[in-house]
């Protein structure tokens, strides 16, 4: 998932996909998929896993509950095991 972050590396817009489907002929459903930015406009609560620290790669994640403007909350978290904070790769925590 994409997601930009300000300074601090703190989530500011979330990349949502919509998937629609859409029957193009007889075999079957054609699914299409959307990307759109959604605004982050809060941050509800940060926490940070540090596990599996004897290992050759160790946990390290951030997690971000967030309030999108559409009213949507969702989890999201970054994997900080040696990476750049503001160019890491994100994901959705589903629960």
């Amino acid at each position: 998932m994409q997601v930009t972050v300000n300074k601090d590396g703190f989530p500011t817009q979330v990349a949502r996909t919509k998937t629609s489907n859409r029957f193009k002929n007889r075999e079957g459903a054609r699914s299409s998929k959307q990307s759109y930015w959604s605004k982050v406009t809060n941050v509800i609560e940060v926490w940070r896993i540090d596990d599996e620290w004897w290992r050759i790669q160790p946990i390290q994640r951030t997690y971000f509950r967030v309030l999108l403007e559409e009213g949507y909350i969702m989890t999201v978290f970054r994997n900080d095991a040696g990476k750049d904070k503001c160019r890491t790769e994100w994901f959705e925590q589903t629960h």
